[in-house]
């Protein structure tokens, strides 16, 4: 079978990457001078220039979706491959999906998250108790879109920061606090898409290309990002 690559970026994802840019740089000039802030801007950084990369995991079989031309060649400009010649190519009803992980979505906010929960003196049993609440949460909300992949709404973790306020320690000072933000929530959605991602039912839906955490298409890292954004401004108060 014809191999099928995605494309780098589309002219959504240029959008969102230069919306998102420019609300990072007015947090660069309000933020930098906090040195609790500092960190989650680098990664935050980090993160955003990250999102361009996808790092392939492995592949498996999902059912080919019975669409119209016209939807297969929006699908087609959405991943910017030629997902209609792929459909009618052949007579098997499966695609051989490519599931990739987002270095910007999913790999570094979680290596951040796991630095933060060690190394900042994040309150265990508060976070765990939010982590368990996210995971649920952001499990609940997320789907699998046929031909899309797994959708995770980009509002999902502004949830954790209702769940810190309360939960947070009275000793617990801003960087505490966006850290109990942080890291409940990043780890939270990752493992929800994680959970969706092995509980589709993959007899009855399919998708060329299963994306974790990247940014087309509401596959998680506008979810991801807007936390970190928001943890830097709690750091910063």
């Amino acid at each position: 079978m014809r191999e099928m690559r995605r494309g780098v970026v589309n002219r959504q994802e240029l959008r969102t990457f230069m919306f998102y840019a420019v609300v990072l740089i007015a947090c660069f000039f309000c933020c930098w001078e906090d040195s609790g802030a500092r960190m989650f801007l680098v990664v935050s950084a980090a993160m955003l220039l990250g999102s361009i990369f996808e790092i392939p995991l492995f592949e498996m079989k999902t059912r080919k979706p019975r669409l119209g031309d016209e939807a297969l060649e929006v699908l087609g400009e959405i991943y910017k491959v030629r997902v209609l010649e792929e459909v009618r190519e052949g007579s098997a009803r499966a695609y051989n999906t490519t599931v990739t992980l987002n270095a910007g979505g999913f790999l570094i906010p979680v290596v951040f998250a796991i630095f933060l929960l060690f190394s900042e003196g994040v309150p265990y049993f508060e976070c765990s108790l939010s982590y368990f609440l996210m995971t649920i949460i952001a499990y609940s909300l997320s789907e699998f879109r046929t031909g899309i992949g797994i959708v995770v709404p980009s509002y999902v973790g502004i949830l954790a920061i209702p769940l810190a306020i309360i939960l947070a320690p009275s000793e617990c000072n801003c960087t505490c606090l966006a850290s109990l933000v942080f890291v409940p929530a990043i780890l939270g959605i990752c493992t929800g898409i994680l959970i969706t991602l092995v509980s589709f039912p993959k007899e009855k839906h399919g998708s060329a290309f299963i994306n974790i955490g990247g940014a087309v298409a509401d596959c998680g890292f506008s979810a991801v990002f807007i936390v970190s954004l928001l943890s830097t401004i709690i750091a910063s108060m």
